[in-house]
């Protein structure tokens, strides 16, 4: 797990190689171990939100990300949230967010966090490079 030393260090060494890890990076955001994903409201129904973070995150091949749904969302905002923890080597883009929410009023900006990981060993195919995967182009739940 990177430190908010190598997490920095590892954003500036890619922003100048013209290949940001998140854009746009923002040092208040950087906790001991993490970097906190602010969020925006894409669609919200009822007690149900779709969340889009505001940050592109752009993996290069030897490192991982895992995202976790803060304490503070939790305990004092009230909310669940279904997502996809991992974010592979190779990944570029936006995260998106279902997030159910008991209080009406709830702190939907920062309620996520992601923790890098460097990968150890070499990575035979990146996100970015797939040609396909078992979720690509599914529109609902396959049967087999």
């Amino acid at each position: 797990m990177l430190s908010d030393i190598e997490i920095e260090k590892l954003a500036r060494e890619l922003a100048i190689a013209g290949r940001p890890l998140i854009c746009p990076f923002q040092r208040k955001n950087l906790g001991p171990v993490s970097y906190d994903i602010e969020t925006t409201i894409q669609d919200w129904k009822h007690d149900i939100a779709r969340l889009v973070s505001m940050e592109h995150f752009i993996l290069p091949r030897n490192v991982a990300g895992i995202v976790g749904l803060r304490s503070r969302a939790v305990i004092q905002d009230e909310v669940y949230a279904s997502f996809s923890p991992l974010v592979d080597p190779g990944f570029s883009g936006k995260l998106t967010f279902i997030v159910y929410h008991l209080n009406e009023t709830f702190n939907y900006k920062d309620i996520f966090q992601m923790m890098f990981f460097k990968v150890d060993g070499e990575v035979g195919t990146a996100y970015n490079e797939r040609k396909s995967s078992t979720a690509m182009g599914r529109t609902g739940f396959d049967k087999q």
